[in-house]
């Protein structure tokens, strides 16, 4: 890469790398304290699920659940919860930024908390197109390569 393409590209990448490096950051922050929090809680598993496309995103389910089984709702406070989603949005970032955009992609996390295992099952939409580009008869007339004769 020439000195001139590097000073182009360079302030990208490390907007790029930056961020994720800032989001990675914040998942190890924040990740020790919120299952403390959420084992104080009685959380014991907590499931999202998260849907984009058209450059905007959100997570459509957030369920806690607790030792028991039972939906855990008013387990935590409005505050809590949503230190929680942002949570979930970093891990997401981290490994799928711009999920969201274009066609989008949608998936789904399950943290069990009392183990500490975490899946995130991500899936992106995509748009297909093949073209085929033809010039002639060759293809339907191989022998002579021409028109059929009039």
């Amino acid at each position: 890469m020439d000195n001139e393409s590097t000073k182009l590209v360079a302030p990208i990448l490390s907007a790029v790398f930056g961020y994720s490096a800032e989001c990675r950051a914040r998942v190890a922050t924040n990740h020790t304290a919120l299952r403390a929090l959420l084992r104080e809680r009685g959380v014991a598993v907590v499931r999202a699920h998260y849907e984009g496309s058209g450059d905007s995103g959100q997570f459509e389910e957030f369920e806690i659940v607790d030792a028991g089984g039972r939906g855990g709702d008013e387990t935590l406070s409005a505050e809590e919860e949503a230190r929680l989603k942002e949570h979930f949005y970093d891990l997401l970032e981290c490994r799928h930024g711009g999920w969201e955009n274009n066609e989008g992609g949608y998936g789904d996390f399950q943290w069990t908390v009392t183990s500490d295992e975490l899946t995130h099952d991500h899936n992106d939409y995509f748009q297909d197109v093949e073209n085929t580009y033809h010039e002639g008869y060759a293809d339907i007339f191989p022998n002579t390569g021409e028109g059929v004769e009039s």
